[in-house]
Order: structure tokens, then sequence, then C-alpha cells
């Protein structure tokens, strides 16, 4: 069985024109560092098989075909949300696999261009579709019936959080980029975190990622930083949580603002190539985050790094955590990852499979 394709950030350019209004000067929350003291001081080199453990598999039920686990989710229940973007569908599956729905906003709009970007679970139990053509997003039941679109005020993000509280949280780029708290529409209420550093690495590279935890902070972390970057809901930074394994390469630089296509794809080649870049940020344990880095200058067995730390900042790792695939998604203890079997004898292509793991030791 080969690993599932996962997004290669040193070529990923946004494909949306996103805009941004303009909110306060730019901090300087970026320049702050994590206490040294809660950093990892090993520099040995783990597998995954030596801080995770594999749980078990769950076959995607063939009644509908997959063409790839672009993003996952997963609710309390341990349901599977897959947004495909070969297919363009959105697959709402059981714990087990089952196919329960595909999602469809038909009713809610007639004439839907159905350009699924990325499909969410979000509180109390809702779906929120975020969609790459207008309108823009769709809010559905938990059983995945359509109950609404956003207001015209919205807009994609570059990332977006469905908050505990309620809101939503999205990363917006244009001149600057910034942080938004929006209400179930998408209209905006706040904006914070604003700053213009490798403001064109967060235009035009996918990756980092926003969570929000019981206590209603936002945990955010950027495409260009190791780091995590903590606000209240209302826009305060906190703190800075985080460590830089040693196989990290840090970004020196950010890419071309003007240049023509081939430029800018050879400027993100060579991102790519030399230095390391934050893939995901997800939560693991109510208490324990994971990022996720993508290394594309070593070996394909240890293209993935793993930090995991708690809310508070304490590093869990005992060691750099390497590995050939990313996590996708991560819920109650459980990280959960796609695997693409091989071909069939018959010559088809089977479903992807999801790969459960638990982590091994609690802190």
């Amino acid at each position: 069985m080969e690993r599932g394709r996962f997004r290669t950030l040193s070529f990923a350019l946004l494909g949306l024109g996103l805009l941004a209004v303009g909110c306060g000067e730019s901090g300087d929350y970026l320049s702050r560092v994590p206490d040294p003291a809660f950093a990892s001081s090993s520099d040995e080199v783990l597998g995954l098989e030596d801080a995770f453990e594999h749980r078990r598999s769950i076959p995607l039920d063939t009644s509908v075909i997959v063409g790839t686990v672009t993003y996952l989710d997963v609710d309390a229940q341990g349901r599977l949300l897959v947004t495909d973007h070969v297919s363009n569908k959105v697959f709402l599956f059981s714990s087990g696999g089952k196919h329960l729905r595909t999602l469809d906003a038909e009713p809610c709009h007639p004439g839907f261009n159905m350009r699924p970007i990325r499909a969410y679970f979000a509180p109390p139990g809702d779906i929120f579709l975020l969609n790459g053509g207008g309108p823009w997003g769709y809010w559905f039941t938990p059983d995945g019936a359509c109950r609404e679109g956003m207001s015209d005020e919205f807009m994609p993000p570059r990332l977006l959080a469905p908050g505990e509280d309620g809101y939503l949280y999205g990363l917006y780029a244009a001149d600057q980029y910034e942080i938004r708290r929006m209400d179930r529409r998408g209209r905006t209420l706040s904006a914070f975190g604003t700053h213009d550093a490798f403001r064109n690495i967060v235009l035009r590279i996918e990756g980092g990622g926003i969570v929000q935890t019981g206590d209603h902070r936002l945990y955010v972390a950027f495409p260009f930083s190791p780091y995590v970057y903590v606000f209240e809901e209302e826009g305060q930074f906190v703190e800075t949580l985080g460590w830089a394994p040693p196989y990290y390469r840090a970004v020196d630089k950010d890419l071309p603002m003007r240049s023509s296509r081939g430029q800018l794809a050879e400027a993100i080649r060579d991102l790519g190539q030399r230095h390391s870049m934050t893939y995901n940020l997800l939560l693991l344990e109510p208490s324990v985050l994971m990022v996720q880095h993508i290394n594309p200058y070593r070996d394909e067995d240890e293209e993935v790094g793993i930090v995991l730390l708690t809310t508070d900042g304490r590093v869990l790792n005992e060691g750099a955590i390497l590995t050939d695939h990313p996590f996708l998604a991560a819920r109650s203890g459980l990280a959960y990852t796609s695997v693409q079997p091989e071909v069939d004898a018959a010559g088809y292509l089977p479903n992807p499979s999801i790969e459960v793991y638990r982590r091994s030791v609690s802190p």
C-alpha cells in the first residue's frame, strides 16, 4: 500500500483572488520566540512508530468513488468528512467508513457551482463547506442537509477555523494579512494579528492552521514559521509556543511580489527545496497541539516532521519525529491519515483507506 499523496506546499499556488480590509498597525508578535526552557533537549531522530501506535484501518465505502482524500475532518462521534478535489465532492462517512451522504448545496442554491475547497465539522455539530466559487460557503445540518448560504460579504480565507465559541476565524492576505473574527454568516466582527512579514508566502503557499481550544484561545500557525502564536478570542496576543527541531530550515526571505509566472514558479520551487514549511496545526488532545513541518530537502521517508506540545508551551517530543506522510486530522487523542491501496487484481484502484493512530505516551 502506498501513502496517499499529500499536498506539496512548495508548489501550492493560490488560485483565488482574496481581498482583505486594512485593520490597525502591523504588530511585532512574530518577533517573539518561545521560552527555550520548554524545548526538547534531545537530538535523537525518531520514526512514527516511536511516537504513535497504529490502532485501525477504516476502508471507505465503495458505493461511492473517492478520488483522493484532499482534506479530512472528524467529529466527536468519529464520523469522517472527506473533501475530494479530484471528484469535486464532499463525502460524509460513519466512523466505520459507511457512506452516509454526499453534500449537495443545490437545495439551498439552484444551479450551485460545486467547487469545494474544504469542509469542516463545526460546533455544536453542523458542517461548513468552503466553496471555490460564488457563493463561497454553505452551512449543512449534522446529517449533511443544506441549511443556508453565507452573506455576500464573505470571501474564502487562506485558513479557516469554526470556533468553539460559535464564531468563524479566518486568515486573510492582501497588502497585509490578518485574522478575522466572523459571525456564522461570514460577516466580519473584528480583525487582529495584522502583519506584513512574509506576506507573499502567506498569500501563495498553502500551509499553517488555526485551532481554538475549550478556553476559547486561538492557536495560529503560519506556513513560514515553526512556531504557534496564541491569541485571546478578542484578538490580544498572548505568547509564542513551539520548537524548531534540528532538521528545521527557517525561511530567510519572502517570495517576490511582482514577477512572471515562470519566475514565481522558480522562486516557489527554490523555497521548497531549501526550506521547511509548516504543513498544518491540529488539536490532538484537549491540551495537546500537533504541528507538522514539510521538509522536501530530506529523504522521502523523513519529509514530514512532527512536533507535539501542550497548550501551555511544554514540548513533548523526546527527539525529532520524522515520517513520510502527514496526519490530515486529529480528534480525541487519535490522529488520522489517508493511504491509497494499490490497483487490485481486476485492475481497479480501490478507494483510499483512513489509517488511525494514537500517541504512544501521554503527558
